[in-house]
């Protein structure tokens, strides 16, 4: 039916270790992605839940905020690395449709989603300059001192971030080509589980009701967000004690990778815990084991005082040398080195 995304349980960052395939190859790279716990947005009427718009939305200016004051930090202040970047990611989470056995007792059955969107923040780094430990701790010392930024920062600077990223989406897009790949990915996601409700008891429904105005839709989500919006899904996502987190470490030859000093070594979650390091395509397979798909529906049981979902393990190719850790259908776990100018990211859906 399409990609799988796959949830760690919030609250325990994740943390690969590889070295590069590369002998010749000096740099690391480090590729920190944080998972939304809330299923993305899909648009008006099939989307689940009203969080998934608002978390969506606020991600999104989340993502076009961060990337000139990271930038200039870590790459033109710190010179940590040539390739200094952040962005929005988005992937989808599908499956077959089937039927809901836990419907109550004489109540009609009806068709699960058949595709969760995923909303990922994401931020890449390519150094020689230090270790990939070290590139991920000063990304995380960014990363906290950016809250105060969100609290601070002047209301007229958050309306131009809204404003600047409504127009961006709301632009006409130019080629056809394009076009046709946006509207046809939107009849291949969705259009199984809208056309399949209206035969299960759900009243007509055909192609028109498919999320064809979703863009205008966040767009115009984007423009009402206030600052306590973006600071909720900021701690949800990024700081809060049951974030998904999967920290993703390439070790070049200028720092070698050695895994006896990743023991024991490591520096405390936000919540205290020590991260799971991962450091053998065999660990990463068995941890994989453990985890379900990210369905709407699906939840761990509550531990302690953290209410787990699981959460994709997963990077994102951007430029540079990147670690890739992606957990599919099949299970294909790879890590790749690519050189790749940069692009934007972050496409209209």
């Amino acid at each position: 039916p399409g990609p799988l995304q796959r949830r760690l349980e919030p609250g325990r960052d994740l943390e690969l270790h590889f070295p590069t395939r590369n002998p010749e190859e000096q740099n690391g790279a480090v590729l920190v992605t944080y998972q939304s716990p809330v299923p993305g947005f899909k648009g008006e009427g099939i989307s689940g839940s009203p969080e998934s718009l608002r978390y969506t939305s606020a991600i999104r200016v989340l993502c076009h905020m961060l990337r000139e004051p990271l930038f200039d930090d870590l790459r033109t202040k710190q010179q940590l690395g040539y390739v200094v970047s952040s962005y929005y990611d988005l992937a989808f989470s599908c499956r077959e449709p089937e039927r809901n056995g836990g419907a109550a007792a004489g109540a009609p059955d009806t068709f699960l989603p058949c595709t969760t969107p995923v909303d990922y923040i994401v931020v890449n780094v390519l150094s020689r300059k230090a270790s990939p430990p070290e590139v991920k701790d000063r990304i995380d010392e960014f990363m906290a001192k950016f809250r105060d930024t969100l609290v601070n920062m002047p209301e007229s600077e958050i309306n131009d971030h809204r404003d600047a990223l409504s127009k961006k989406l709301l632009k006409p897009i130019q080629k056809l080509a394009s076009e046709s790949s946006v509207h046809f990915g939107k009849i291949r996601r969705y259009a199984p589980e809208v056309l399949r409700s209206s035969d299960d008891g759900g009243g007509e429904r055909d192609g028109r009701d498919l999320p064809w105005d979703s863009v205008k839709v966040l767009a115009r989500a984007i423009g009402s967000l206030e600052r306590q919006d973006l600071l909720e899904v900021w701690d949800s996502v990024v700081a809060g004690e049951g974030r998904s987190r999967v920290v993703s470490c390439v070790y070049g030859n200028t720092f070698p990778l050695k895994e006896n000093e990743l023991r024991g070594t490591r520096v405390l979650g936000v919540n205290g815990r020590q991260p799971m390091v991962l450091t053998s395509l065999d660990a990463l397979l068995k941890k994989r084991g453990t985890l379900v798909p990210f369905y709407p529906d699906k939840r761990y049981k509550e531990r302690g005082f953290v209410n787990n979902m699981i959460s994709r393990l997963g990077g994102r190719r951007t430029a540079g040398m990147v670690a890739v850790a992606a957990i599919g259908i099949g299970g294909a776990v790879g890590l790749s080195i690519m050189l790749r100018g940069e692009r934007e990211k972050g496409a209209k859906k």
